[in-house]
């Protein structure tokens, strides 16, 4: 009879939500804690040599050259609190939430119609787990890791079955590494669920960030104050295709090369720690060396010229690092950089 009842919810919600009747989530909250308020912040100048926005073609969709001209271009930033969010009688279906006529998802795939699996009740828990962190391995590491180490303070967490992240191998040494796993969570009746506003760079968000640095470097490394380039192994048509020469140039200027696609985190981190400098084509691997390199090191991002896209100065705005860019030429989703440019960007950092 329950099972029968959830459906029925749960395509009426649905429908309401399609005809644009979609509550937010401080409207349906019994309960709303702000952890850090609004906060003003001046960021700086992303570096760069002269001319490198001539070569922009294009932004990915989630983005605009407004918005990435704010970015490197520096100046004042309003970051948004940091909120937590007390949703009571919710309905939970695999990645999904339902309360009070609202929709919400945790995961990107599509939602089954009928679950297979026990209706489990749940008294308390916090959801920390996000869409994105469910679809990009950086968000996942960073930005869902941060909401990880909030919500305890609220309830225990339960997470979603992940969809693409059972494809990335590293996902559950870093959370092992970091002290985050949790309980996952199915089909559930939640008396009462914390669900998170946590995309703000506030003051409790960056202490959470330091505090995953902490963690992550705590192992040590062999080196300190190196260069390191990320070889990027693929996905989102982003192919590098003089990689191997870069890497080589690099190597000989005592870079330490790495290549996510056959190490583990272990030697991932090792290499990564206490660098300087870190470099890789813009993507997710620069979580990797957010959460290893030296404090107030700097990141140098190689620009496909099709998809001008600078969210990790977010990050190190927030955490006090240097971030600077070079933009290679060629096609949509094959393009080429070359050396010197590349060598001539690498040397901004230390100026």
């Amino acid at each position: 009879m329950f099972a029968a009842t959830l459906l029925a919810q749960r395509l009426t919600t649905r429908i309401s939500c399609k005809l644009g009747r979609n509550p937010g989530d401080e409207t349906i909250a019994a309960e709303v804690v702000i952890v850090s308020p609004d906060e003003m912040a001046e960021r700086p100048a992303a570096f760069a040599l002269p001319g490198q926005m001539d070569r922009v073609k294009a932004t990915p969709p989630d983005t605009n050259l407004p918005n990435e001209m704010s970015r490197i271009g520096g100046g004042p930033i309003l970051h948004d609190a940091t909120k937590a969010m007390l949703l009571r009688n919710v309905q939970y279906f695999d990645g999904f939430i339902y309360c009070h006529g609202a929709r919400r998802q945790q995961v990107v795939r599509p939602e089954p119609i009928i679950s297979g699996g026990p209706v489990e009740h749940i008294a308390e828990c916090s959801l920390p787990a996000t869409t994105v962190g469910d679809q990009f391995f950086g968000h996942f590491l960073i930005d869902d890791s941060s909401a990880a180490l909030l919500a305890p303070r609220f309830a225990t967490p339960r997470l979603p079955r992940p969809t693409l992240q059972q494809t990335w191998s590293h996902a559950r040494p870093y959370r092992d590494r970091l002290g985050l796993s949790a309980a996952q969570i199915g089909t559930a009746r939640i008396d009462r669920a914390w669900v998170f506003r946590d995309h703000g760079m506030t003051a409790d968000r960056r202490a959470r960030m330091a505090e995953l640095r902490r963690r992550m470097r705590a192992p040590g490394g062999e080196r300190q104050g190196h260069g390191v380039f990320i070889l990027r192994s693929g996905g989102q048509a982003r192919n590098l295709l003089n990689e191997a020469a870069i890497a080589d140039q690099l190597s000989r200027e005592g870079f330490e090369i790495v290549d996510p696609a056959r190490q583990s985190v272990a030697d991932i981190a090792a290499k990564l720690h206490d660098a300087a400098l870190v470099c890789s084509v813009e993507g997710s691997a620069f979580a990797h060396g957010l959460l290893s390199m030296a404090e107030g090191a700097a990141m140098v991002a190689i620009q496909p010229p099709f998809r001008f896209n600078n969210p990790w100065k977010d990050y190190t705005d927030a955490l006090g690092m240097g971030y600077g860019y070079v933009v290679a030429e060629g096609g949509p989703t094959e393009f080429s950089l070359d050396v010197d440019s590349l060598m001539r960007t690498l040397e901004l950092a230390s100026v």
